[in-house]
């Protein structure tokens, strides 16, 4: 059984631990070589900065979570630990985003990560570009759910 619930300050070591690990263990993606103490600052940074983190508990344990802004309509973060993946964790965190955004969003991902995009296309979510992410120089596919014209997927880009 998985319990999801709006984070707080006690949960940046168990986001950033999961956070961490999947990014390691993705499909398609380089090894990670960032500190956990780097993926700590940055759940702090953006908590502080007014982005929403949900996250997926598992025997009292943090085995998934998700981040978005919802005045932006961004799904910026969704990860589970590798060893909870395939147990309708991130469905579960998906469908949370879905309801909390019901007038659509987009989110962005390697364009490596096939089973990550297999998995937002199941979903529903349809390409709408693709470019380099703004930091790291990886290509990215940006991805919308229950979208109009009155999004700029670049912005994701920036």
């Amino acid at each position: 059984m998985v319990n999801l619930r709006p984070a707080d300050a006690r949960d940046i070591d168990g986001i950033a631990r999961v956070w961490r690990a999947s990014i390691a263990a993705a499909d398609g993606a380089a090894p990670e070589t960032r500190t956990h103490a780097c993926f700590r600052d940055r759940v702090a940074a953006e908590r502080d900065a007014g982005w929403r983190f949900t996250v997926a508990e598992r025997d009292g344990q943090i085995v998934g979570f998700s981040s978005v802004s919802l005045s932006d309509r961004v799904l910026d973060t969704l990860f589970v630990a590798p060893d909870a993946q395939r147990s309708g964790i991130g469905l579960a965190l998906l469908n949370r985003s879905k309801a909390e955004m019901p007038d659509g969003f987009v989110l962005r991902t390697w364009t490596t990560n096939r089973l990550g995009r297999a998995f937002y296309e199941r979903e529903g979510f349809r390409m709408l570009a693709e470019g380099l992410h703004p930091l790291r120089d990886m290509p990215l596919c940006i991805y919308g759910w229950n979208t109009g014209p009155d999004v700029d997927p670049s912005a994701l880009l920036r």
